[in-house]
């Protein structure tokens, strides 16, 4: 009888470290628009627990809301300097019933509360000095990957900021978020190796558990808001393709214009999101640039012990041009992702089209 229990045991052992995870497209749908409802030029967008989809349309000035299967609905915002306008809104995130808008035209971040499906009513306005690189909404506040000082002349980059009194929770140091556990001052480490590779970052949480990833170097920081305690970790596959500062690159560097660094980083791998629940950490990378411009589309995939699951290439789903910004969303609850990518036809005419992909452990 032992021996049955032993045998049973090991096989869900087994079973358990060799049953595969999965990453499958579910459906594809276009966002239908008319001359009115356009998107100019996306940034971002979320999905609302009522199956909305919120735009963020920066050359417009304005967000662009579609249902779940792609119908128009209305738009909220203008372009402009007055209430409701915006000039560069670059992101959008929402935690109910908050709607949070950084624009960067403005250098503030707008904070709106839900009002019924589409109404959004004005709560708050901070001034935002320094632009964020990527924001994430938290219970009360934003998660902010994005330089800060303290009081003290201290740099991060990384915070937390609550929307009631507008404090800041201090994070994670500046010199730590590019692998340099001195901090050296922002100026130098800006001038001798930052700026020449990537001033992109990102970050998501669940729960107290903090994500900060710099996008020219596969190293996932997780931090706990509670405790302080931190734990690094990643994995560069045979696909990931480490930017590098090169002479080469620095000169490019120097150049007006920047289309010979441009030309140079695309050959590179280049982090484009970072995603987490209790389940997984995902990261979304962009790599194997071809001479159509077109770019691939890698997700990996952690424990949120930082054990690593796997990595696969999402086969339906390109990149036009890799120094955008990826344009996503992660139903934590679902663990559903939607990517939202630019059509452009023979002729030229834009269109685009949202990918739901399910993840599976």
């Amino acid at each position: 009888m032992k021996k049955n229990i032993f045998v049973v045991i090991m096989f869900v052992l087994l079973f358990k470290t060799i049953l595969p995870y999965s990453v499958v497209l579910k459906r594809e749908f276009k966002l239908k628009t008319a001359s009115d409802s356009f998107i100019q030029l996306p940034s971002s967008f979320f999905i609302t627990e009522d199956n909305l989809i919120f735009v963020f349309d920066v050359k417009a000035g304005n967000i662009k809301i579609f249902k779940i299967t792609g119908e128009y609905i209305t738009k909220f915002g203008r372009k402009g300097m007055g209430p409701n306008e915006f000039i560069f809104p670059a992101y959008g995130v929402y935690k109910k019933p908050f709607v949070t808008i950084m624009d960067f035209g403005k250098r503030r971040v707008f904070v709106y509360k839900r009002i019924g499906k589409t109404g959004l009513k004005a709560y708050k306005s901070i001034l935002s000095l320094y632009l964020a690189e990527d924001i994430a909404a938290m219970e009360g506040g934003m998660l902010v990957a994005g330089y800060t000082k303290n009081k003290k002349g201290y740099e991060y980059n990384l915070y937390f900021q609550r929307y009631k009194d507008e404090s800041k929770v201090y994070l994670l140091p500046w010199g730590f978020s590019y692998g340099d556990y001195k901090n050296k001052g922002f100026m130098k480490i800006f001038s001798d190796k930052i700026s020449r590779l990537s001033l992109n970052a990102y970050c998501d949480y669940d729960g107290e558990e903090i994500y900060y990833v710099w996008d020219a170097d596969l190293r996932i920081i997780k931090i706990n808001k509670k405790t302080n305690k931190v734990k690094v970790f990643g994995h560069k596959t045979d696909n990931y393709k480490q930017p590098v500062l090169t002479p080469e690159l620095i000169r490019a560097h120097r150049e007006k214009g920047g289309k010979n660094w441009r030309d140079i980083s695309r050959h590179y791998s280049h982090l484009r999101k970072i995603f987490s629940n209790k389940d997984l950490v995902g990261i979304l990378i962009v790599g194997n640039y071809r001479a159509n411009k077109i770019s691939d589309i890698f997700i990996q995939l952690y424990k949120p012990s930082g054990e690593f699951i796997g990595e696969k290439l999402l086969k339906l789903t390109k990149v036009e041009d890799m120094f955008n910004e990826l344009r996503f969303h992660f139903n934590k609850d679902k663990n559903l992702l939607y990517i939202l990518e630019t059509i452009t036809d023979e002729e030229f005419e834009q269109s685009f089209k949202m990918f739901e992909y399910k993840i599976t452990l």
